[in-house]
C-alpha cells in the first residue's frame, strides 16, 4: 500500500484482525448502491471513506427541501439537482481514489438486469446495496442478484424502525449454489413485481408514514458496515455478517433483534 493509503486508513488498519491485505480487498471491490435517499446517503459516504475501489450510485430522483432532514449528502444549494450526481460528487470529494459513477435513472423491469449486470466487473467482487423504498424495485433487484450471482444487502428505514439483511442465494461456492435464502424467502410478497405491487401500502414509504433522519443514519451506517463484512469474509475483523438473518431495529426503545431466515423450498426466485 502507498504511504498515503496507510495514513488515510490508519484508524481502521490498526483494528484487531485487520491488515493491509484486507484493506486492499476493500479497494478492489465494486459496490452499486440503488437509492441516494436517507439510508443511501450514509451508505455511499461511509463506503467511499472506507476505501471502496468503485462506487456506483443509481437514483432517478431530484433533491427537494423535504429530503434535507435526513439525506446528509445534500445541502440547500443542491435543491432541484439529480440525487445520484450530487451524492456521487460528494463521495468523490471525500476520497479521490474511489472511482464514483452516477446513474440518473430509475430501475424497472426493462432496465434492472441490464443495468446492474453491466455495472459489475468480471473477476472483481461486486455487491449490490438496495436502499430503495419501492417494493417493485426491490423485487426486480432481488431477482437480478439471484440470477447474476451478486450478493445483495437489503436495508430499509421508516418511522423509528429499520431492517437490514444480506442475501447470497445466487452466489456459487465450489461450483454449488449457496444455501442462503433470497429476499423473497423473507418477504414472499416480493417474489414477483406483480405481487409486490399488489401488496404495496402507502404507509411503506417515508413520504406517507414519516421517518426520523437519525434513524436513516443508523441504518445506513449499519448497511455500510455489513458491506465491509461481506468484502473481508471469511475473515471477521468487523464481526459476523447477516447472511441468512434479518436484523430488526426499533429506535424508540432502543431495541434490536436478529432472526434467522430459512430458504423456502417453494420460493419462485431461488428454489
Amino acid at each position: 500500500m502507498r504511504d498515503a493509503d496507510l495514513h488515510r486508513y490508519a484508524r481502521q488498519l490498526i483494528l484487531p484482525n485487520m491488515d493491509e491485505g484486507l484493506q486492499s480487498r476493500i479497494k478492489q471491490t465494486s459496490v452499486v448502491v440503488v437509492g441516494a435517499g436517507g439510508v443511501g446517503c450514509p451508505v455511499i459516504l461511509y463506503l467511499a471513506a472506507a476505501g471502496i475501489g468503485k462506487l456506483t450510485v443509481i437514483d432517478g430522483d431530484k433533491i427537494e427541501a423535504s429530503n434535507l432532514n435526513r439525506q446528509i449528502a445534500f445541502s440547500d444549494h443542491d435543491l432541484g439537482k439529480p440525487k445520484a450526481s450530487v451524492a456521487a460528487a460528494r463521495a468523490q470529494s471525500l476520497n479521490s481514489d474511489c472511482k464514483v459513477k452516477a446513474v440518473e435513472a430509475w430501475l424497472d423491469g426493462d432496465t434492472a438486469e441490464s443495468l446492474l449486470t453491466s455495472l459489475s466487473i468480471p473477476s472483481t467482487p461486486n455487491i449490490i446495496v438496495d436502499t430503495s423504498d419501492q417494493p417493485v424495485t426491490r423485487s426486480h433487484i432481488n431477482r437480478v442478484c439471484h440470477k447474476a450471482g451478486l450478493p445483495l444487502v437489503f436495508v430499509s428505514a421508516i418511522r423509528l424502525e429499520g431492517q437490514l439483511a444480506s442475501f447470497t442465494s445466487g452466489v456459487k461456492h465450489n461450483n454449488s449454489l449457496s444455501l442462503s435464502p433470497c429476499l423473497a424467502c423473507a418477504f414472499p410478497e416480493l417474489a414477483t413485481p406483480e405481487s409486490a405491487k399488489a401488496h404495496a401500502s402507502p404507509l411503506s414509504r417515508c413520504a406517507e408514514a414519516g421517518v426520523l433522519g437519525a434513524i436513516t443514519g443508523v441504518l445506513g451506517s449499519m448497511a455500510a458496515l455489513e458491506v465491509l463484512r461481506l468484502i473481508v469474509a471469511p475473515e471477521k475483523p468487523f464481526g459476523e455478517s447477516l447472511i441468512g438473518k434479518l436484523m430488526l431495529f426499533d429506535g424508540r426503545d432502543p431495541y434490536m433483534q436478529v432472526i434467522a431466515i430459512k430458504k423456502r423450498t417453494d420460493c419462485p426466485v431461488c428454489s
